[in-house]
């Protein structure tokens, strides 16, 4: 054991629960940059970093248990979140298209003619896209607003910008991509994409709802499990219970073990069992008295 000074290093003084590196008798070079907690004795050091070390474990485990439970939880609102933005995306996107024929409604109408002519003069789908390209290096501008052709499911995308409004900067008004049903006039695919973003709306409406039900269990849920997280306060330290426990005693003010028995039965045991011929008896002449015996320090006894 040490004296004065011996303590346990390494105390994180800002957390609620002690955690502690090391002990040592002294405090040591390397050892005075940290933390530390003095006791009066090593062996009072030694007991209090080993009774910790349990208590130690469980809060790290807790630490842990908390970061899975809390990322679990933030994992979950980050993925409504990017539900709902994708939906808010869609619904942007499906009314700027919509916008967009309708500035162009005359020059989509015209790029959707000229295709379906073409079609219908017989032209395969391999030489109608090598007309267009043809027509487009030629300058004509019905077949510059072609960007692509997707005939498989009757459709064609169209290069097109807003011509009515003024713009800063021309970055602002670059060409979009909108893809257009050969089926239906200008005019009815801006309708068609204006559906589109009604139904993306009532779907992130209600995408909104769900998840802030689902957030609210889920937060319910994870602080439940926060709760059951065990927490104890104190760590105590089993030993061997000693033969003099099991009776009444208590150490007199002259340092003697004064022992009795709490009923007839330990009465007997300790004259039996436990007194020597070096201790001292004492029995009070009344019925149901205890029988006490005073412990006599004998070669260390």
């Amino acid at each position: 054991g040490g004296g004065d000074g011996a303590g346990a290093g390494g105390k994180n003084a800002a957390a609620p629960q002690k955690f502690y590196e090391s002990f040592e008798p002294f405090l040591t070079k390397q050892s005075e940059a940290k933390p530390c907690q003095s006791y009066d004795s090593f062996n009072d050091a030694v007991d209090e970093f080993y009774s910790s070390i349990e208590c130690q474990k469980q809060e790290v485990s807790n630490i842990k248990e908390k970061k899975q439970i809390s990322g679990k939880l933030e994992k979950i609102k980050a993925d409504q979140e990017a539900r709902i933005e994708g939906l808010r995306s869609q619904v942007i996107s499906s009314n700027k298209k919509a916008q967009l024929i309708e500035y162009n409604l005359e020059s989509v109408d015209a790029a959707i003619n000229a295709v379906n002519e073409a079609i219908a003069s017989g032209f395969d789908w391999k030489e109608l896209d090598q007309m267009i390209r043809s027509e487009q290096e030629a300058g004509n501008p019905v077949a510059q607003l072609v960007h692509s052709l997707q005939l498989e499911r009757n459709a064609i995308t169209l290069q097109i910008r807003n011509n009515l409004d003024d713009f800063e900067n021309e970055e602002e008004n670059a060409l979009q991509c909108v893809a257009v049903d050969l089926g239906m006039t200008a005019h009815a695919n801006a309708c068609a994409l204006y559906q589109q973003r009604k139904k993306h709306e009532k779907k992130e409406t209600k995408t909104i709802e769900a998840s802030q039900k689902a957030l609210k269990e889920a937060e319910k849920n994870a602080t439940s499990q926060m709760k059951k997280l065990k927490v104890t306060p104190g760590f105590k330290v089993t030993r061997k219970q000693l033969w003099f426990e099991k009776f009444d005693w208590f150490i007199s003010s002259e340092n003697y073990l004064v022992v009795s028995g709490r009923d007839a039965q330990q009465n007997e045991t300790i004259v039996k069992r436990y007194l020597t011929k070096h201790d001292i008896y004492v029995h009070a002449d009344i019925h149901g008295a205890a029988s006490c015996v005073i412990r006599n320090r004998v070669d260390g006894g």
